[in-house]
């Protein structure tokens, strides 16, 4: 039986009326549902990987519990049980770019501009590489060659290429995808 199947229903008052809820977790039985939540896998990087196998988000970050009232990620959890308290104002970051990944030698403490240039750094936010690119490096310079060479208006390059009039004309002046000859 797992802390889940342990938790009993309890009866608490809620602006003087009663409610029926779960009792909170205890600090062993945090423990062992993460150590039950997660497999070993060698990734691209130094250490393997601790992946978490229960419920994922949307976005591929493990979900983990509410603890001490704060509904907590994975890895925000792995954080606190193996490193201590996550500093007011300061996120929990991956390393290893695996959202999955729960292994505390993986992460690490910083504010949003320290995960910025994390993911400048690995390419992540440029480019094919950025989450919500919709083209490729490719797309990308023959959407130019073909306004260059063959004179494409805005408008065409727009249906062609299934994207916005500003995306295109961000392309085009090189506001956007600099780093494309």
């Amino acid at each position: 039986m797992n802390a889940y199947q342990k938790r009993k229903y309890v009866v608490r008052l809620i602006n003087g009326k009663p409610q029926i809820g779960v009792r909170s977790f205890t600090i062993k039985e945090v423990r062992e549902l993460f150590d039950d939540s997660y497999v070993v896998i060698q990734r691209k990087y130094f250490t393997p990987c601790w992946e978490w196998t229960r419920l994922l988000h949307k976005k591929g970050y493990g979900v983990g519990i509410v603890y001490m009232g704060i509904r907590l990620s994975a890895h925000q959890l792995s954080w606190i049980l193996n490193r201590g308290p996550i500093p007011d104002g300061l996120y929990v970051c991956h390393h290893c770019d695996n959202r999955k990944c729960i292994n505390p030698d993986h992460l690490f403490i910083g504010d949003n501009d320290d995960n910025m240039d994390d993911a400048h750094e690995k390419g992540r936010c440029i480019g094919s590489g950025h989450w919500r690119a919709q083209l490729t490096d490719a797309e990308v310079t023959e959407m130019r060659r073909l306004r260059r060479e063959e004179g494409l208006r805005y408008a065409d390059l727009v249906t062609l290429f299934k994207v916005h009039m500003q995306t295109v004309a961000g392309i085009i002046r090189r506001e956007r995808w600099k780093h494309i000859p």
